[in-house]
């Protein structure tokens, strides 16, 4: 059974009822809902985090596919990875140069230039903060349930362009009421 919905974007669709406030009310950092443990459990806050920073990021309210938000943590797990990667290699070519250095009685930096530094760049980047890189997908797909579980998402079939049926998640009054609020009490608290 599956749902007529407007996509506004790739994987993004128009949320059609009304909200308690608009998306730029609300603050959600990278995959971090305002004060620890809005939901009770990191699985949830991480799971509505991420579905409300698409919201932030279209400045409208919008349901997120499943194919989407699978494109986008294999994204950034790649990264992660890349970065990973280039942080040890940084440290293994540090170790080199300072050999050479040392065997060429400092001479070594003064004839060559360090082959590195690319990588040393791109191994300062910081990793986003998100738990997929220790537990995987598995991790924010248990929170997605259990947030449909607990009606703070709606999860609709809906068909996409080839008619395939996917998976939306969109946010419901509920969850936007409860991070709005949470983030008025952390305001209050840091004031």
């Amino acid at each position: 059974m599956s749902e007529i919905a407007q996509e506004v974007a790739p994987g993004l669709f128009a949320v059609e009822e009304e909200m308690p406030c608009e998306p730029s009310d609300i603050r959600v950092t990278h995959y971090e809902l305002p004060g620890a443990a809005t939901l009770g459990r990191a699985e949830r806050d991480e799971a509505a985090a991420r579905i409300l920073s698409f919201s932030q990021k279209a400045g409208r309210w919008v349901g997120v596919s499943s194919s989407r938000l699978d494109e986008v943590m294999d994204e950034e797990y790649a990264v992660s990875q890349v970065i990973a990667h280039a942080r040890k290699s940084a440290k293994q070519a540090e170790k080199v140069y300072k050999r050479l250095r040392i065997l060429t009685c400092g001479l070594f930096p003064k004839f060559t230039k360090w082959p590195m530094l690319e990588v040393c760049e791109i191994a300062t980047k910081a990793i986003p903060r998100t738990s997929i890189y220790f537990t995987g997908r598995g991790f924010v797909e248990d929170g997605l349930e259990e947030l449909v579980e607990s009606g703070m998402l709606r999860k609709v079939e809906v068909a996409d362009e080839y008619q395939a049926v996917v998976h939306v998640f969109f946010p419901t009054p509920a969850l936007v009421s409860l991070v709005s609020r949470r983030r008025k009490v952390v305001a209050e608290q840091k004031a």
